[in-house]
């Protein structure tokens, strides 16, 4: 085999390697001409990519304000619910303290008893334990009964029949008999006539008359009996004005026929007769070592106004005054005077009476402990009653054996559970209102723990100082009177008739404090003769 030289080699590396580069030339361009189709075909694809993005931004739009939109909506919703359920909280609450409004009564709060529903109530559970002993008068109780007459004005003699109803023989009658009396009243009207003769000196001719007695003021009076009559119907027993005229013109089958102008008239003579013992009384009051005092709301010709009452075991003091703890002018010196003990159910406008010491009616709490008891059910009311009770008891039961005051160390032991049970009574309403927004319902509560923590020495005042008692309710039957007397009457017509009834009803409490009966006192008033209790304060 001829060989090549070296030249021809060369020649045929040389074509080849154009035959190789056209091949490549020509696969370069196939897969240009490829990739050109691709491109096209991308660019196409991208050309509907573009839409379809415009498309998804349109829509991510669409979405993006419907997702605010929805934020919105919930946010508030959000609030809405919040509001709601605030308002379902405020609900809630009212509907717990109107429900526990409907549970009280006079027994647990300071509502009187004229509020008390007739019908469907309850019975209200007394403050008083079991004493074990059987219902009614006990061994050895001497009772109340009519006592006979020793002097009876009429004596009618029953005599037995002449012959035995058994053999029909003779009665021997003895001396023995069995009396037995009706005691009666009988209304008789009598009426005294005074003649004043005139004459004439026989030397000077002038005329000379005699006088009439005092009472004789007009040609016909009513004389002290029938004014006596009508000031206690009306001012005692709480008769109105009109019946009360009524009552004496059928008690004397119309013989009297009085009006009730007169009515007004006598009851305001009457409380001018008795301003000199009334007098009395606020002195003797002043200079006295405890003061009970109260007020109750009376309506005069419309308009409310408050009736304070000033007391003690042995006098009263009615007053009209226009604002409730704003004392007359009377009263306001009586207090002024005063450097004893002041009880009172806590009204704040007392405590600025800072020359007295002050003592608060346990009664009141105790009715303000029996609503969280039942009300709240938080044991730490029963037990506070329980340690104020027992205290009362113990009270006595010490006064009964002659000691005039409890020792040191078994009082600071009462103070001590006192103090004891309060913790607990807030430990109970902090557990209650856990959790809570609203908490007005458990207010009184809280209210109540504070009284008796702030005023604790007012409220234990009474075992601290014998001469200090449990409760205000002297001044607080005072109170219950003039509720009668606005019962049955309506209330007053005027501030005159305000202070008349007043002054009356101040000396007929202190009379009958005093034991004194009433009747023939106000009858000698209305002759001039008034009681003086000067000497017995």
């Amino acid at each position: 085999m001829k060989s090549l030289t070296r030249l021809q080699i060369l020649e045929k590396q040389n074509k080849d390697l154009r035959v190789r580069l056209e091949n490549q030339k020509a696969r370069s361009e196939l897969a240009f001409a490829g990739t050109e189709d691709e491109m096209n075909a991308l660019k196409s694809q991208l050309s509907g990519k573009d839409k379809t993005i415009s498309m998804l931004q349109a829509g991510l739009e669409s979405l993006t304000k419907e997702n605010e939109n929805q934020r919105q909506i919930i946010e508030a919703l959000s609030g809405e619910n919040a509001s709601l359920r605030e308002a379902l909280d405020r609900s809630e609450d009212r509907a717990s303290k109107l429900e526990a409004m409907l549970k009280k009564d006079s027994t647990n709060s300071s509502k009187p008893p004229s509020t008390d529903p007739l019908f469907g109530a309850s019975k209200a559970n007394s403050e008083k334990t079991k004493s074990g002993k059987k219902v009614g008068g006990q061994p050895g109780h001497k009772g109340h009964r009519l006592a006979p007459s020793l002097n009876p004005d009429i004596i009618v003699v029953k005599m037995p029949p002449d012959l035995c109803p058994c053999c029909g023989g003779d009665v021997v009658i003895n001396e023995s008999y069995e009396p037995r009396q009706i005691m009666d009243i009988e209304v008789i009207m009598t009426v005294t006539e005074e003649r004043v003769h005139r004459g004439q000196c026989a030397k000077c001719s002038l005329e000379i008359s005699g006088e009439f007695s005092e009472g004789f003021n007009s040609p016909v009076g009513y004389g002290p009996n029938v004014k006596a009559t009508v000031a206690m119907l009306n001012a005692d027993a709480n008769v109105p004005i009109h019946k009360t005229a009524l009552f004496v013109s059928s008690l004397t089958e119309g013989l009297i026929s009085m009006s009730d102008g007169t009515v007004v008239n006598i009851t305001a003579e009457l409380a001018r007769q008795f301003a000199p013992t009334v007098h009395d009384i606020v002195i003797a009051l002043a200079s006295c070592g405890v003061l009970n005092v109260d007020e109750t709301g009376v309506r005069v010709n419309g308009i409310l106004t408050w009736m304070q009452i000033i007391s003690n075991d042995s006098f009263s003091l009615y007053g009209r005054s226009l604002k409730r703890g704003t004392p007359n002018d009377t009263m306001e010196n009586l207090i002024m005077l005063f450097t004893g003990v002041l009880v009172h159910d806590h009204l704040k406008s007392y405590y600025g009476y800072t020359h007295v010491s002050h003592a608060e009616c346990n009664v009141h709490v105790l009715r303000y402990l029996k609503a969280v008891t039942e009300i709240m059910k938080h044991p730490w009311a029963k037990e506070m009653a329980e340690l104020l009770l027992n205290a009362n008891l113990r009270k006595k039961e010490l006064m009964e054996a002659g000691f005039s005051g409890i020792d040191e160390e078994e009082l600071e032991a009462i103070r001590s559970s006192y103090i004891s049970i309060l913790d607990q009574g807030t430990r109970e309403y902090e557990s209650a209102i856990a959790g809570k927004r609203n908490i007005t319902y458990y207010d009184e509560e809280r209210r109540l723990l504070n009284r008796l923590r702030e005023y604790f020495d007012e409220h234990l005042r009474f075992l601290s100082d014998f001469s200090v008692p449990f409760s205000n309710n002297g001044a607080e039957h005072g109170a219950r009177h003039v509720k009668g007397k606005q019962k049955t009457s309506g209330g007053f017509r005027s501030d005159g008739g305000t202070d008349n009834y007043a002054a009356i009803a101040s000396v007929i409490a202190t009379l009958r404090k005093q034991r004194m009966h009433i009747f023939p006192v106000i009858r000698n008033a209305f002759q001039g003769i008034c009681p003086s209790f000067a000497d017995t304060g």
